[in-house]
């Protein structure tokens, strides 16, 4: 009898963990991180409010002097709103890149200001220059009929943990991004959606049952508030799956040498 041949087995590519499987240890990193996170969030958010109460003095001051314009006020009020405005980008952004250099194991977690403190020093330009770098290629990507812009805004989704965690900057980042998503995509979307659609759905739902008034704005104003508590639950999540790719690409890279 002659031998049966055997086939070989077709290799099929390792899957990302199943959206309940992410969204089990997404909750339970949230209960670890929902405080440092909101901390470095708060930070962000609290810059803004100097800006606001200045430029609400400056335009009392100006509606009481009256009269033609002052000309030391006016120049003195646009200095005094662009140094503001430039502090306030360098509070946010470096309390954005804190947000996810919290969940890097190997940094200390010693509090809200030292994780801070910490981006701020290190983090801050190359965070800033590769997210202008990322806009600029999805403006382009979006200008081109919406559809490259949106693959394109999958494939730098993980731009902010490669350089965090991998100390991968400017293009080279985006590079990374771009080959830890090639050939998850669809995964990485399905898994976003599963998430954010609930969201929006849940977020429209004022505008569905208030009409124009105080009800439909304080309806809101709870439904921001319940956003931004529950915003360390997405990061957490996001991290998951830029840790599931790392692993998964990691393993190819092995068996392919």
């Amino acid at each position: 009898m002659e031998k049966e041949k055997t086939q070989p087995k077709e290799a099929t590519a390792p899957k990302i963990s199943s959206i309940e499987d992410l969204f089990r240890k997404a909750v339970e990193l949230y209960k670890k991180c929902y405080q440092t996170i909101l901390g470095l969030m708060l930070i962000g958010v609290l810059t803004v409010l100097p800006m606001i109460v200045v430029a609400t003095l400056l335009f009392v001051t100006v509606a009481l002097v009256g009269g033609e314009p002052n000309t030391f006020l006016m120049l003195f009020s646009g200095v005094l709103a662009v140094v503001l405005f430039l502090a306030v980008i360098y509070i946010s952004v470096s309390a954005q890149a804190g947000t996810f250099l919290y969940f890097k194991k190997s940094e200390p977690q010693k509090g809200v200001f030292a994780i801070f403190n910490k981006a701020r020093k290190n983090y801050f330009w190359p965070f800033l220059w590769l997210h202008i770098l990322a806009a600029i290629i999805l403006m382009v990507g979006f200008m081109l009929l919406i559809v490259p812009g949106i693959i394109l805004l999958v494939y730098f989704s993980l731009i902010s943990w490669v350089l965090i965690f991998e100390d991968t900057q400017g293009f080279e980042a985006i590079k990374r991004s771009t080959n830890l998503v090639r050939g998850y995509w669809w995964a990485i979307v399905g898994r976003f959606l599963a998430v954010y659609i609930p969201v929006y759905i849940v977020g429209a739902l004022p505008a569905m049952v208030f009409e124009q008034g105080p009800a439909l704005q304080f309806t809101n104003f709870l439904f921001q508030i319940l956003f931004f508590l529950i915003t360390p639950f997405f990061i957490a999540y996001h991290y998951l799956i830029y840790k599931d790719l790392v692993k998964i690409k990691t393993k190819s890279q092995k068996k392919a040498s």
